[in-house]
C-alpha cells in the first residue's frame, strides 16, 4: 500500500506488516486501490473521486507479499491484530488457485 498517497493522508489510524522482511509499503498496488475506494479524500483528483467513507480511518494490516502471495498464518495474524486493535469491519482481498479432485 502506498501510505504516502494524497488520498490517504490522515486516514490511516495504524498499520502493521505480517509479511517477514517487508514493510506495509507494498509494491503490488491493490491495497492502495482498495483503501482509496473506501476512505479516499479525493485529493489526487481535485475532489472529483472520493471514497465511499471519506471520513473513516483505516487500520492497515499487510498479509500478502509484493507478488500477491502469503501464508495462512500471516492472514490469521493480521485478522487477530485488527480485532485486538478495535477494527469494526475487516475487509480482505484475497485470491488463490482453486484445486479440484485429481483425475
Amino acid at each position: 500500500m502506498d501510505t504516502g498517497h494524497p488520498d490517504l493522508a490522515g486516514r490511516i489510524a495504524g498499520s502493521e506488516s505480517f509479511v517477514p522482511d517487508e514493510t506495509v509499503q507494498g509494491g503490488f498496488g491493490h491495497g492502495t486501490h482498495v483503501a482509496s475506494t473506501i476512505v479516499g479524500s479525493g485529493a489526487a483528483s481535485n475532489g472529483r473521486f472520493k471514497g465511499v467513507a471519506p471520513g473513516a480511518r483505516l487500520l492497515v494490516g499487510r498479509v500478502l507479499d509484493n507478488t500477491g502471495h502469503g501464508q495462512a498464518s500471516w492472514i490469521i495474524a493480521g485478522m487477530e491484530w485488527a480485532a485486538h486493535s478495535g477494527a469494526k469491519i475487516v475487509s480482505m482481498s484475497l485470491g488463490g488457485t482453486a484445486y479440484g479432485p485429481s483425475r
